[in-house]
């Protein structure tokens, strides 16, 4: 199997609820009296000492952190070597709140906690989606670009030298938008690249991508490649096939990471805890299920049901269901959630490994457990990549490099409805 580093790295999106909760003292929850001996510092997987389980890349939203700066300085996140803080563009916030966007003001401060805590950054973008929300700031795709790449010259005139990685943005709602929109940001002399739209996920448009920076004699040059809001097992498996097609074309690897916020999303505002995975050649799929958190569970002693990671394997119901109230309409508190989500990450990465190994074994073995077309992706990426009849090969497996955008908006679709059963 190949070495960790060969892989793309999940980067969970981690949300500042549960940072505050690792920062602040212990007693600000359960006046001290945490579950099986747990403390603030055992949910911190980020050390890698951590008893519970140690993952080595986050990303953060500076949208959490306008004028909070001082709760990220608590958190100490550049303390650990090894570990890559991602920070995002801020977009995926302007488009529910488009008020964040105060131009130079909100440039300024971004990139001040960008220098302070993050290794590697996006610049901020105004994503193409927002266009459908009727925005008179926002009217149309170009105009989104335009500020964005304006964005990132203001960044690049600005910012200290070596401080953090800046990555440019690729948006677009089709591969024609997102040309036009590369065309546009190409001239700037930034690290590396981060890719949101619809064409994100897109592997037939990201390998013609991929070839035109090849030509244009960027992609020796980058030095990070994100890819914002996925977390799926597909994702997982598919970005690594690509990460290792691309590094056989430079002289260094390159490291690829994804985000999304669904381990803490999931957990803190749906109350939802992930279970077993499923793996099948129709599918991967990582189930959810609505966690314990009735009265009825107050003070049970019932295992936690959902054992797949190691805080699951310390927890009772109880641990969870701490209310007795009767106003209230479930027994969780805040710490509650935090639990769950720090199960729920602890699950999501147990099972992109595993699906990893699944993916390495040989390809007789590895069809019981996996899709086909995921598995064909190691066998005709690669060639695409080295070889000059790359359109034909594009041709020819156009469905198979298209399925995983769609595979991952029906994962996101079933996560969705999910919330509501």
């Amino acid at each position: 199997m190949k070495s960790h580093e060969e892989w793309a790295v999940y980067s969970p999106s981690v949300s500042a609820a549960y940072l505050k909760c690792l920062t602040a003292p212990q007693e600000k929850h359960r006046r001290g009296d945490w579950p099986s001996g747990l403390t603030p510092e055992d949910l911190n997987f980020l050390n890698p000492d951590c008893p519970l389980f140690h993952h080595n890349a986050i990303l953060l939203s500076p949208g959490q952190y306008l004028g909070e700066k001082g709760a990220l300085r608590k958190a100490d996140l550049t303390q650990y070597t090894g570990v890559t803080v991602v920070g995002d563009s801020l977009g995926f916030q302007f488009i529910d709140r488009p008020a964040l966007w105060q131009g130079k003001v909100t440039l300024d401060e971004v990139l001040e906690l960008q220098e302070e805590f993050f290794d590697v950054a996006t610049i901020v973008d105004i994503p193409s989606r927002i266009v459908t929300k009727g925005y008179p700031r926002f009217k149309n795709v170009t105009d989104c670009r335009d500020i964005t790449f304006e964005n990132g010259r203001y960044f690049e005139k600005r910012r200290t030298p070596g401080a953090v990685k800046h990555l440019n943005v690729i948006q677009g709602q089709n591969d024609i938008q997102a040309f036009q929109w590369y065309e546009v940001m190409k001239p700037l002399e930034l690290e590396g690249y981060a890719f949101g739209g619809y064409c994100r996920l897109d592997l037939h448009f990201l390998l013609r991508l991929i070839l035109k920076m090849l030509d244009d004699q960027v992609l020796e040059k980058v030095e990070h490649l994100h890819f914002l809001g996925t977390g799926t097992i597909s994702s997982a498996l598919a970005l690594s096939v690509l990460k290792q097609g691309v590094d056989k074309l430079l002289s260094k690897p390159v490291p690829f990471t994804f985000d999304t916020s669904t381990p803490f999303r999931q957990a803190m505002q749906n109350y939802q805890a992930f279970g077993y995975p499923k793996f099948n050649p129709n599918s991967l799929t990582i189930p959810m299920y609505k966690a314990p958190r009735s009265r009825e569970y107050f003070a049970s002693e019932l295992p936690f049901p959902y054992q797949t990671s190691a805080i699951s394997r310390r927890l009772t119901c109880g641990d969870l269901c701490v209310k007795n109230e009767n106003i209230q309409s479930h027994a969780w508190d805040t710490l509650s959630g935090v639990l769950v989500a720090n199960h729920n990450i602890d699950t999501a990465i147990q099972c992109m490994d595993q699906a990893r190994l699944l993916f390495a074994l040989e390809r007789e073995e590895a069809e019981r457990h996996l899709p086909l077309w995921l598995l064909n992706l190691k066998e005709f990426i690669p060639k695409i990549l080295k070889t000059e009849e790359a359109g034909a090969l594009l041709k020819r497996h156009k469905e198979d490099l298209q399925k995983l955008s769609g595979v991952v908006r029906a994962e996101e679709d079933a996560i969705l409805l999910s919330d509501k059963i």
